[in-house]
């Protein structure tokens, strides 16, 4: 058995979970147009969130378990860094943020666009 920072599941008939960073955990946003986005971290979960509604792709893996869709998880985890892929049926998201403090992460967007998300 190896410790590793990377970790990677592939499958098309059974559970695949995520790993975030006890340092990601917790839902963290920032304010555009009146509402507040962002993301929130659990131990097994990534969701996206608008105002009070959030999106989460443990609950989105699941329903493709034993279906014959491929789904992915690829995730690079350090004390500063996370960054997961998510895979379903073709469909990716990417989940890219940087620890700046204890109350701030950096979240990439995209290659062109960052935000800086403060913890609620």
């Amino acid at each position: 058995m190896s410790c590793s920072n990377d970790s990677s599941n592939t499958t098309s008939n059974s559970s695949i979970a995520l790993h975030p960073p006890i340092w990601t955990h917790g839902t963290w946003t920032y304010e555009t147009g009146g509402q507040q986005m962002g993301l929130k971290f659990s131990p097994d979960n990534v969701c996206n969130v608008t105002n009070s509604n959030a999106n989460c792709y443990k609950e989105a893996l699941a329903l493709y378990e034993n279906t014959q869709a491929t789904t992915s998880v690829t995730e690079e985890i350090s004390e500063t860094e996370y960054k997961v892929v998510i895979n379903i049926s073709g469909g990716i998201v990417t989940f890219d943020v940087a620890k700046v403090s204890t109350d701030k992460i950096n979240w990439k967007i995209n290659s062109n666009s960052s935000v800086i998300l403060n913890r609620q």
